[in-house]
């Protein structure tokens, strides 16, 4: 492969590990389920299904989860437009199996950002000093025809 080919997989790669950044997953069960605890960006698994909330608060009997719902408005001054309703819905607690969050994590982020920039600038000083000392091209030459 070229090094240009390289560099430019690389640099893809970093921006879709960037862009996607690290996460970390935490599933709570039923039984640690506190009164007065809220999670953000959470997953309720119950007895008859999934569900995905904004956010999940958690009442003495039940639980409460809020998730955001895109409405299609009509007025005569704006005419067309759509706008963002929160909803909710509470579930038992009896009917929770567990609750599953996801939490963003900077520092795992910056950490895998960091050492994907690191390899790629060591590559590519590989690169540049394997060019340097093949001149540049190929190794092979033709014979003479004397």
């Amino acid at each position: 492969m070229k090094k240009t080919t390289w560099i430019r997989s690389l640099s893809g790669l970093l921006g879709c590990v960037l862009l996607s950044s690290c996460s970390s997953q935490t599933l709570l069960p039923r039984e640690e389920l506190r009164p007065g605890a809220s999670f953000a960006s959470s997953e309720v698994r119950t007895d008859f299904g999934d569900y995905r909330f904004d956010r999940v608060k958690v009442a003495p009997d039940s639980l409460i989860g809020e998730y955001s719902i895109e409405v299609q408005r009509q007025s005569s001054e704006y005419g067309v437009y759509y706008e963002d309703v929160v909803r909710t819905r509470a579930i038992s607690l009896d009917d929770v199996v567990s609750v599953s969050t996801k939490k963003r994590d900077a520092e795992k982020t910056i950490f895998v950002g960091a050492g994907t920039v690191a390899v790629t600038m060591l590559l590519r000083g590989v690169f540049d000093s394997e060019v340097l000392s093949t001149g540049g091209g190929s190794s092979r030459t033709k014979p003479d025809p004397r």
